[in-house]
């Protein structure tokens, strides 16, 4: 289905879950305009339902991304002086981190070259 069939179905099911409230509180002795008022209310908000309904549908959450994506390159387009540095911030940041942790690795995490001993087999097997 297309995205407008979708949501006309979706709003065709809200109508109707409405109607089918209304129904039930005109059974239980209301009058048809406060019916309607209690299972608009009971059924809540319309707008967060769609919203709910489309993010299932949907990747939101890619799209959202996407988004911020586009508008952190028109931010960094508009001032370059910021774009760089931001871009060599970033840089220096994972260079920095990079080597950080091959050193971590390389000292503290990698056994070293000697033969174990029979305590240390005992300790760390």
């Amino acid at each position: 289905m297309a995205r407008r069939e979708h949501l006309d179905s979706l709003d065709q099911d809200i109508n109707d879950h409405i109607e089918a409230e209304v129904e039930e509180n005109l059974a239980r002795g209301m009058k048809p305009e406060e019916a309607r008022r209690c299972a608009l209310i009971r059924f809540g908000n319309r707008v967060a339902i769609k919203e709910d309904a489309y993010g299932v549908w949907h990747l939101a959450w890619l799209q959202q991304a996407r988004q911020d994506a586009r508008y952190a390159v028109r931010t960094l387009l508009r001032n370059r002086r910021f774009a760089a540095t931001v871009i060599l911030t970033l840089a220096l940041a994972i260079g920095m981190n990079t080597a950080v942790f091959s050193v971590i690795e390389a000292v503290l995490l990698r056994p070293l070259p000697y033969p174990q001993t029979r305590v240390a087999r005992l300790l760390f097997t």
